[in-house]
């Protein structure tokens, strides 16, 4: 486990704290995400956005927080923010679910359709992101110690397979990969696009089939590089949700937040010649609204 030695001993604190409060479920579920962000904070996984293989040997040893200074500071800051939320109005029930199977939902919400779904959808191949199976492995990892949340560890390959395009099953691909990514047909990202496409599809018609018929889908997304070529998802998006009677309301470019990682890499590493690629600088928020003008 990529944590350093004395942070694992209070992780192990706040976890037999966690085991131990008598604590409301809507409040565990809080404390556990709380959790989660500061598992990943005091890892070796993360330095301010710089993954392990970039810090020294120096700053790897330096590298020492205290998981109870975060988890209080993560807390203070939710705390603070529910404190100066607006109240809700009315009655709003919120479901966590796959976006690819969400008419299975739909007994949770018998009394009437969904009417927003706001997804953010992560390929299913860590080697053309950051890793999220990695990543949610390393957290689940301590999350599991929690009694009360009923969590499973699940390994970072089979987190990455239950992504878009994560599972790679022979099928034929519906989409006109061309149009939204222009490799070569011997691409060896040919196929992880095709499946991510399929995926992404698939979740649009599941969406399309729970909303009701004034509904709304936000998406956050960005032009992923995969085989040396970008993902135009957001193009893909607008013709897909397009076909199922929904219209772009809002598009809105965003430069990503606190980004540390360089605007250009070498993708080829230390071998003699270089490929320059850009890294990603903004992403996408999209609004889509069924019957808007």
């Amino acid at each position: 486990m990529p944590v350093p030695r004395p942070a694992r001993k209070e992780l192990a604190e706040i976890v037999h704290w966690l085991n131990c409060a008598e604590l409301a479920p809507r409040i565990l579920a809080i404390c556990g995400v709380i959790l989660s962000a500061t598992v990943r904070e005091v890892s070796y996984c993360r330095k301010q956005q710089w993954k392990l293989h970039r810090m020294s040997a120096e700053k790897r040893h330096r590298h020492r927080l205290s998981p109870w200074s975060v988890f209080d500071r993560r807390a203070k800051r939710i705390i603070s923010e529910l404190e100066s939320a607006p109240s809700l109005v009315g009655r709003v029930e919120v479901v966590c679910g796959d976006a690819t199977r969400l008419t299975s939902y739909q007994e949770i919400n018998s009394e009437a359709p969904f009417n927003m779904i706001f997804s953010s959808p992560p390929y299913g191949d860590s080697r053309t992101t950051v890793g999220y199976g990695d990543v949610s492995a390393l957290c689940l990892g301590v999350l599991q110690h929690v009694r009360k949340l009923g969590l499973k560890y699940l390994s970072p390959a089979v987190l990455d397979d239950s992504c878009l395009g994560g599972e790679r099953c022979v099928r034929p691909s519906v989409c006109e990969v061309h149009d939204y990514w222009l490799g070569a047909s011997d691409n060896p990202g040919r196929s992880r696009v095709e499946f991510f496409l399929d995926d992404l599809r698939a979740a649009c018609a599941e969406m399309n089939s729970v909303l009701e018929k004034k509904a709304r889908i936000v998406f956050v997304v960005s032009r992923r590089n995969v085989g040396g070529r970008r993902v135009y998802i957001d193009d893909f998006l607008s013709d897909v949700l397009s076909s199922f009677g929904f219209r772009l309301r809002l598009r809105r470019t965003r430069r990503i937040a606190g980004k540390n990682t360089p605007f250009a890499i070498d993708a080829r590493g230390a071998s003699a010649s270089s490929l320059i690629r850009r890294t990603m600088k903004e992403e996408f928020v999209l609004v889509f609204e069924r019957g808007a003008c």
